[in-house]
């Protein structure tokens, strides 16, 4: 039997993120819907995904994003590279814990839209229960981290 990769833990630690998603947050001035598909993606070295979340009660897209999730073994740390509706990209660096709580911090954004004064984003997600995770967004406008999205999930079907 081959020893199992730090490679390979990274990333099977966060296995529960496979499948398809709907769950229900809040942002700072708004309530959302959300829904999110992810699955493994390139001979199993990567994690693609996309969330999409949708203004209640309207119904109107409020936030997109396709991300890849994967092992950098030069760096050792998950990196997670994000693209988003509004044309911001993020490079993302951190770690999974032996439960499966992921946190990356933002290592550098692109194509921040005009206007916008984040500065870094910190990601985390969580396992819950059977067929469930949560997520937080925290935001750093020069001043530290503050809450702003947060949601639960659940398998959807």
């Amino acid at each position: 039997m081959e020893p199992v990769s730090t490679h390979q833990l990274a990333l099977t630690r966060l296995w529960y993120l496979i499948g398809e998603w709907e769950g229900t947050g809040k942002g700072p001035d708004f309530r959302f819907r959300a829904s999110a598909q992810y699955a493994w993606a390139l001979g199993d070295h990567f994690i693609a995904g996309q969330l999409t979340l949708s203004d209640l009660p309207s119904g109107e897209t409020r936030a997109a994003e396709h991300v890849y999730y994967y092992h950098d073994q030069g760096l050792g740390c998950l990196v997670g590279d994000v693209f988003s509706l509004d044309g911001m990209t993020e490079h993302a660096l951190g770690h999974a814990d032996a439960r499966g709580r992921m946190v990356l911090t933002s290592d550098r954004l692109g194509c921040v839209p005009r206007g916008s004064t984040v500065c870094r984003l910190r990601r985390t997600v969580w396992t819950m229960a059977a067929s469930q995770w949560a997520f937080a967004v925290e935001k750093d406008c020069g001043q530290g981290f503050v809450p702003y999205l947060e949601g639960q999930m659940r398998h959807r079907g």
